[in-house]
């Protein structure tokens, strides 16, 4: 895929094949721009208001974006992404 990828001109990094694999390669490609505005969000203190950022950030991927993308966003922070920007449950 890597190789066909090449050919077409397309970017492609490894850990993208982490992402969901029905996602169209559009939305891979999205994902992987808005990265670093994920990243931001840890910046915001409050908690439910980095939450709505985050779900606007990844609506554009439908029902349970987050688990769409978490493993690739592993690959590279080590952590999920609810995990990194202190969202998960507190119960």
């Amino acid at each position: 895929m890597l190789h066909c990828y090449k050919l077409l001109g397309v970017d492609f990094p490894e850990r993208g094949f982490l992402l969901f694999w029905q996602l169209p390669l559009k939305d891979k490609l999205k994902y992987f721009d808005i990265e670093r505005e994920i990243i931001s969000l840890k910046a915001i203190a409050e908690r439910t208001e980095r939450e709505e950022e985050l779900y606007k950030l990844l609506d554009f991927l439908g029902a349970d974006p987050v688990e769409k993308v978490d493993e690739a966003f592993k690959a590279k922070y080590e952590v999920g992404i609810r995990e990194y920007l202190d969202l998960l449950s507190e119960f």
